[in-house]
């Protein structure tokens, strides 16, 4: 590593980069804002629970893997298979 690497490197102040560009909105945050819209239009929100269901009751694991997995924090996801047998109690429970 060069001196001048480690000079400026993890110091406060130093972000790292120049960052997103105040008022700058990410692509998952459009994502969400569209659901948002869709959803609060006349009936679309019962369209969706009822979709959901339809996709739960043909595999729940597979729906929690591909749907609920993704929304639980990294540490959680990343937890031991003692979290998953929990999981798969609580889904199997279901039916």
């Amino acid at each position: 590593m060069h001196k001048e690497d480690t000079d400026t490197r993890f110091k406060k102040g130093n972000p790292g980069g120049p960052g997103r560009k105040p008022g700058s909105v990410g692509g998952r945050r459009l994502i969400l804002q569209e659901l948002d819209r869709v959803l609060a239009q006349e009936g679309n929100v019962e369209k969706f629970s009822n979709a959901c269901q339809d996709e739960f009751n043909k595999d729940p694991l597979a729906f929690w893997y591909k749907y609920g997995m993704p929304l639980l924090p990294q540490g959680f996801v990343l937890g031991t298979t003692e979290d998953v047998e929990i999981i798969v109690k609580m889904l199997d429970a279901d039916h």
